[in-house]
């Protein structure tokens, strides 16, 4: 794919990535900061219900020893869990700042990820490329693998204008490029291709995409244009083929010249031509005439 065939590129975008980051990042710290305190005050009374029935069960003897043994073990499960919340109070500042530390340094890398991401739109395929430290891949998909295009907008995503493009495949689609690998270390080589392995999800879609619906038009006008165009060139060739077969007559003496002229010539009559479309009456007529045969309107540059 030549740049000067690429008629739309762009790459993952972050705003809605931050945002789902703010949202996840304060509802698991503040489960984090209550969770201690709430949980074992949630589970105080459950526990003391449970051991209040297995003493009753075992003086009254109303209930059978299975259901005893039952309350027994509720109630050993609820009270352990308690001193576990509990136990975790003293550990408390290091869960923090270890969820802290954690969870900024999985977004640094996340973000680093999907930046590494470059989508591109040409005339006949589109690409997806990843660039990494330790590996990364070229994967180019041609319009003839193409059978339908998806546009996956969740709530955020629609709020800020993004989404991702989704690529149905007509048979197992094109095949993967070798990892690009940096170093020759038999070690990054090998990460290299797991994480290949593992982020093959990621090889079928333009990811988070400013303007899905945009993008969508110009790939599906192409898709079209690019169908037309191989569906004409496939009648030119039958077209050429069956002159070749005439002209093998011919020369055989099967056939007259009369009726070779007059055989090659419905042909050539036959070939598609290129057709435009009156923008006044809707009339549509080939791309040589200078002026629409039913209404006279000049042919639109």
């Amino acid at each position: 794919m030549n740049s000067e065939e690429v008629l739309w590129t762009g790459r993952p975008l972050l705003k809605k990535t931050f945002l789902k980051f703010i949202i996840n990042f304060i509802t698991i710290t503040i489960l984090l900061i209550f969770a201690p305190v709430i949980f074992p005050l949630l589970l105080l009374p459950l526990a003391l219900l449970f051991f209040l029935l297995f003493l009753l069960a075992l003086v009254s003897r109303l209930f059978s020893p299975s259901f005893q043994q039952l309350l027994g073990e509720l109630s050993f499960i609820s009270i352990l869990t308690i001193f576990f919340m509990a136990a975790t109070l003293i550990f408390f500042p290091l869960i923090i700042s270890s969820w802290l530390v954690l969870s900024i340094l999985f977004f640094i890398l996340h973000c680093l990820y999907k930046r590494s991401f470059t989508y591109c739109v040409g005339k006949e395929s589109v690409k997806i490329e990843r660039s990494g430290i330790l590996s990364g891949y070229v994967k180019i998909i041609s319009f003839d693998e193409i059978k339908e295009v998806h546009i996956q907008q969740g709530f955020l995503a629609r709020k800020f204008n993004c989404g991702s493009l989704a690529f149905t495949l007509t048979g197992a689609g094109a095949s993967y490029s070798e990892p690009i690998v940096i170093t020759e270390g038999a070690r990054t080589i090998f990460l290299g291709s797991i994480l290949s392995i593992l982020l093959k999800g990621r090889r079928n879609i333009f990811w988070d995409i400013k303007n899905p619906e945009k993008v969508a038009d110009i790939l599906r006008g192409e898709i079209v244009k690019w169908r037309e165009a191989r569906e004409q060139k496939m009648a030119v060739a039958s077209i050429f083929r069956e002159l070749g077969r005439l002209k093998r007559l011919l020369d055989e003496g099967a056939i007259t010249q009369l009726e070779y002229e007059e055989a090659k010539r419905k042909l050539l009559v036959s070939i598609p031509q290129k057709t435009v479309t009156c923008k006044y009456c809707g009339t549509t007529y080939p791309e040589s005439e200078i002026e629409c045969p039913n209404c006279g309107a000049p042919r639109r540059p």
